[in-house]
């Protein structure tokens, strides 16, 4: 069986009527897909929200600070896939002390 990143850079040559150039179609390296995950969970979690407007806070840029993000998600992807558990969050520590803020 192919790693997934050899069979995602497959996938657009079978979609015949795809008008995205080759490098709009997929992602280039699996930290490209991290990226667009954490710009795109900023939008639904407040929590993800919060850790970009604070680096946007401290100065940073949009692309930096969604970087940022994408760190701090692999933090909670990281944890949750050597506790073997589902994110919950409602047991994340950020998104509670976001709460009782």
């Amino acid at each position: 069986m192919r790693p997934i990143t050899q069979l995602v850079r497959i996938l657009p040559w079978c979609w015949h009527n795809s008008t995205l150039p080759w490098n709009q179609t997929v992602h280039q390296t699996p930290g490209d897909s991290l990226i667009d995950f954490a710009d795109d969970s900023r939008h639904a979690s407040p929590w993800a929200a919060k850790v970009d407007n604070d680096a946007i806070a401290r100065g940073k840029r949009h692309p930096r600070a969604v970087r940022i993000l994408a760190r701090a998600w692999v933090r909670v992807i990281w944890r949750c896939w050597h506790d073997n558990t589902a994110h919950n969050p409602q047991l994340h520590g950020g998104a509670m002390q976001l709460q009782a803020a």
